[in-house]
């Protein structure tokens, strides 16, 4: 073994566990913005095309089931848990694909920002989506959430973070990210005529929720397009 080889191990092994855990911490961001951002950006793209065709489809087995398995092996490898507690079946009329971009997005991040030995929750439940411009019928949706145990997100900065190149303060992970992940999550949201928001948990940690109605119904009661 060389001198220089026997140095560098004697000093690695001189390190704080505080230092080690920042090192891991950047290194295991920069996996996860490898593998969330570019599908950020293929979100992007795709929210920037005309509408697509929906179809009807499931939030439990369709989206929120292919999202946890994409990323169990990420969580795993950062010590995280990913549970999830719905409501049962979720049927509703949508575009899979953009959801699932939105819902791995968000578990994603929550990944990044979620310390060792902790958990996310992913859950579901029906909400009454009330028409955007205050005409018109309610109509049945879904409300989907995701619970994170990370530092939460600075007071004011709930409705910053989605904007466009925009990171919130609090983050000091080294987790890195474009900034671009929540405004593409916004405007796919919006595209279903749904909502989308952040708020922090009481017992810390921040809670990323997202609601859209079962079947795409414009104003009119015509059939409308994610």
């Amino acid at each position: 073994m060389t001198e220089d080889l026997r140095v560098g191990i004697v000093g690695a092994g001189r390190m704080g566990a505080d230092h080690v855990q920042r090192i891991t911490n950047r290194v295991s961001g920069a996996v996860v913005s490898a593998i969330v951002e570019p599908d950020a950006r293929r979100a992007a793209a795709a929210a920037a095309e005309a509408p697509g065709a929906q179809a009807f489809t499931r939030i439990e087995d369709a989206i929120v089931a292919d999202a946890v398995e994409q990323l169990a092996l990420l969580a795993a490898a950062r010590g995280v848990s990913l549970h999830v507690d719905g409501c049962g079946p979720a049927p509703l009329q949508a575009d899979r694909e953009r959801l699932l971009q939105v819902l791995t997005n968000l578990i994603g991040n929550a990944i990044k920002f979620t310390a060792a030995d902790s958990t996310i929750r992913i859950n579901w439940c029906p909400q009454t989506i009330a028409p955007g411009d205050g005409e018109g019928a309610a109509q049945p949706g879904w409300r989907v959430a995701v619970i994170d145990a990370g530092p939460g997100i600075p007071a004011g900065e709930e409705e910053m973070i989605f904007d466009k190149f925009v990171q919130s303060t609090g983050t000091n992970t080294g987790a890195g990210g474009t900034g671009l992940g929540l405004a593409i999550c916004r405007e796919i949201v919006d595209r279903h005529h749904g909502s989308i928001g952040a708020c922090n948990e009481a017992g810390g940690g921040a809670c990323f929720v997202f609601t859209v109605p079962a079947s795409q119904q414009n104003t009119n009661g015509e059939e409308g397009h994610p």
